[in-house]
């Protein structure tokens, strides 16, 4: 052969040979190298391509970070009233934006600062579905369209892997029962409380409770 893979100076010889009428002679390239069976002439797939064994992606919403990645994230969620977290604390945003403590501002700058940390949140709870999502969540990811897995996607994955604040709070433990009395007022989830409360018909008993403690205030305020 003149060069690797070149039949040229085969096809040359079969049109010049003569046949020596023997049967272990070869006259073509086919009978040299020995027909393929029928498995051998399927063409392979393209790369890339679905066999049809095999289920097409779809694109499956995203399942945010839950206790299938760490078995701390149920306690996160429920030990804090907080709605996200990853921000500055308002401290810090108070003495940026005012150059002052934060509980030195009025209510109005104080909501401005609110308002601002949560615009920094990196990251934010859901608690009917127990589960922390980016707050650059991608929404959906491509998954198996009969796959039972859930899917997280890459900004979630994200936080759970290099956000420090999120580290930090999950080796925060669960504060005991009688404790959760010292959570910031803003966090203990008043309004969560009174719609729960309302469904259950147990609205008059927290009006009475606030009634009485009233009336206690006021009795150790005239003594």
């Amino acid at each position: 052969m003149a060069e690797p893979y070149s039949s040229t100076k085969f096809k040359q010889h079969v049109n010049s040979c003569k046949s020596t009428g023997k049967a272990e002679g070869h006259t073509t390239l086919t009978s040299f190298f020995g027909v393929p069976s029928k498995a051998q002439q399927k063409v392979p797939a393209k790369q890339g391509n679905k066999t049809n064994n095999e289920a097409p992606n779809i694109d499956c919403p995203c399942s945010g970070i839950t206790a299938r990645h760490d078995a701390r994230v149920p306690d996160f969620i429920t030990r804090t009233g907080a709605e996200g977290g990853g921000a500055r604390s308002v401290t810090k945003i108070a003495d940026e934006l005012f150059k002052k403590k934060y509980a030195d501002l009025s209510e109005r700058k104080k909501t401005r600062v609110d308002v601002a940390q949560r615009h920094e949140w990196t990251f934010c709870f859901d608690r009917v579905l127990m589960a922390i999502f980016s707050t650059k969540c991608e929404k959906y990811v491509k998954g198996a369209k009969d796959s039972e897995d859930s899917h997280t996607c890459s900004q979630c994955l994200a936080v759970l892997l290099s956000d420090s604040r999120f580290k930090s709070g999950l080796r925060v433990p669960i504060p005991e029962d009688g404790n959760f009395r010292y959570l910031n007022e803003k966090y203990q989830g008043k309004s969560t409380a009174e719609r729960y409360a309302k469904s259950q018909g147990l609205q008059d008993l927290l009006e009475d409770k606030v009634c009485r403690l009233r009336a206690t205030l006021l009795t150790i305020t005239h003594f």
